[in-house]
């Protein structure tokens, strides 16, 4: 209530919460595939007062809590590729900011065989967010594969007459597959100054 000299003046307000959406669920299909696997994550029956706004799909391995987005749409469909060994969170928004988070079943994603050929096939001809995709999974498996690398490396004293040949083996092929995925690595970034 104020007070003036000659005017006394009211108001009411009305203060109203906004809640996050509810009751919807979220799914992925298939429940298995590679890296080049196309998964649909089907979004349904999420209410709102408010309009949704928009569906996030996020990422985070378990060993981390830190998240990495992966997908985003207006529409509750929405198609992706994964990188290996993610869990996938779901964030619902409506229009005023307001989040729900739904966590999706388990999704068993392996590395491909023909890894580079079937990449730098997707790679020509195709939609930009769908070729950002495909570079944010390959980027996120290749570092994965790079903190294994390093832990799997041996090193020997020099003029140690009993080397290990298991050791040998393993380093080797280690090399092998880091040099490997380091020219996969120059081919994906002469393809995206291409498209920059």
């Amino acid at each position: 209530m104020y007070s003036f000299e000659l005017f006394t003046h009211r108001n009411t307000f009305d203060i109203k919460l906004n809640d996050s959406p509810i009751n919807g669920s979220c799914s992925i299909d298939p429940s298995n595939g590679t890296m080049m696997t196309l998964f649909r994550v089907q979004c349904s029956n999420w209410t709102d007062q408010d309009p949704i706004r928009d569906y996030s799909i996020y990422g985070f391995t378990p060993n981390s809590s830190k998240t990495m987005m992966l997908a985003y749409s207006t529409e509750p469909t929405i198609y992706l590729r994964l990188p290996t060994n993610v869990n996938l969170i779901v964030k619902i928004r409506d229009t005023f900011g307001c989040v729900a988070h739904y966590s999706l079943p388990k999704v068993i994603v392996t590395k491909e065989d023909a890894l580079k050929k079937s990449i730098l096939g997707l790679l020509f001809g195709q939609d930009p967010k769908l070729i950002g995709q495909l570079i944010l999974s390959t980027s996120y498996l290749f570092n994965e594969i790079h903190r294994q690398s390093r832990t799997s490396l041996s090193i020997t004293p020099l003029h140690s007459e009993n080397l290990d040949q298991m050791t040998d083996v393993t380093n080797a092929s280690t090399i092998v597959n880091t040099n490997e995925h380091a020219e996969i690595r120059e081919e994906l970034v002469k393809i995206m100054n291409n498209f920059s």
